[in-house]
């Protein structure tokens, strides 16, 4: 049985919160876009995505103050959408 997209997310800010791990982005992208597949809705998949592109604003140099607030934005923004059952399809 696979993870749940709640339990991805859980995973995501596990292989986050542990600093300079490495392959940690790549594994946080792959697990960002099992949700986005896994979601209940276009909404949950948008903000999915939205994680994503934060992830890769980490590759722009001088971006870490950017990243950091975009990447935290997008991933309570999913945790509040997951676990609110957020089945909506609205624009994200």
């Amino acid at each position: 049985m696979s993870p749940t997209p709640l339990e991805n997310l859980t995973e995501m800010e596990a292989v986050l919160s542990r600093p300079d791990h490495p392959g940690q982005i790549h594994h946080a992208c792959t697990l960002a876009l099992a949700i986005a597949r896994q979601a209940p809705s276009g909404c949950v998949a948008g903000l999915a995505y939205r994680v994503v592109t934060a992830l890769n604003m980490n590759r722009e140099p001088g971006a870490s103050f950017e990243y950091l607030m975009a990447l935290d934005m997008a991933l309570r923004s999913l945790r509040y959408a997951l676990e609110n059952g957020n089945t909506e399809d609205v624009a994200a």
